[in-house]
C-alpha cells in the first residue's frame, strides 16, 4: 500500500506529463488547422496566363506566373480556365499538347470547394506520393483574372475531390489546343 506522499507526487508527476502533452501537442499543429497564412489571396492580374516561367512545363517562353491563392474578398468571377498541362514524352519526344478549358455555369459549388479550410497538418510522416491538380484560374467580367489554389490535406498535398466534383458540373465552352511547346530528347533504350 502506497502512502499519501507518494501518491501526491504520482498525481503531480501525471499532472505535469499530461500539461507537458498539451503544450507539445499545441506547438506541432496537432489537433490545429494551419492559419490562412499558408493561403494568401490571389493576386489579380490582367488575363489567364495557363504557361509560366517559372513553372517547369512552361519551356521559358512564358511570363511568371503571379501569386496564386484564394479567391479574394469581392472578386466575382464568371468563368473558369483549367490548364491541362500536356507534356507526355514518347518515342518522339513531347508528343502531348496542352489544352485550355474555359469552363462556365453555376460557379457556387466550386467557390465554396475552394474556400474549404486546409484539413489540420498531419503530425505523422506522409506518403512519398504527388498529386497533379490541373491549375486553376478564375476571371471575372472586367477580364482580370485570379489563379486559385485548392485546400490541402493533412500532408500538404491538394483535395481535389470537391473541386473535380464541382468542375463537373460546368460546361466546357471553349477549348485551346496548344501544341507541344519546345521538343525534348527522345528517351533512348
Amino acid at each position: 500500500m502506497l502512502g499519501p506522499g507518494i501518491r501526491r507526487r504520482g498525481a503531480a508527476a501525471l499532472g505535469t506529463l499530461v500539461l507537458a502533452t498539451v503544450l507539445l501537442a499545441s506547438l506541432t499543429g496537432c489537433g490545429g488547422s494551419r492559419p490562412d497564412r499558408y493561403r494568401p489571396d490571389a493576386q489579380i492580374v490582367d488575363g489567364v496566363g495557363c504557361l509560366a516561367t517559372d513553372e517547369p512545363w512552361s519551356g521559358g517562353t512564358s511570363p511568371p506566373s503571379p501569386r496564386p491563392g484564394r479567391v479574394p474578398e469581392g472578386f466575382v468571377p464568371v468563368a473558369v480556365y483549367r490548364c491541362n498541362l500536356g507534356g507526355i514524352i514518347g518515342p518522339q519526344g513531347v508528343i502531348s499538347p496542352s489544352t485550355v478549358d474555359r469552363l462556365e455555369g453555376d460557379l457556387d459549388p466550386l467557390l465554396k470547394a475552394l474556400a474549404q479550410p486546409d484539413d489540420p497538418e498531419w503530425p505523422g510522416p506522409c506518403s512519398a506520393i504527388g498529386i497533379v491538380a490541373p491549375p486553376l484560374w478564375l476571371i471575372d467580367a472586367r477580364g482580370r483574372a485570379v489563379q486559385v489554389v485548392y485546400p490541402q490535406d493533412g500532408c500538404g498535398l491538394p483535395k481535389v475531390g470537391p473541386v473535380s466534383t464541382a468542375l463537373q458540373r460546368l460546361t466546357v465552352v471553349d477549348t485551346v489546343i496548344r501544341p507541344p511547346a519546345d521538343p525534348v530528347e527522345p528517351i533512348k533504350p
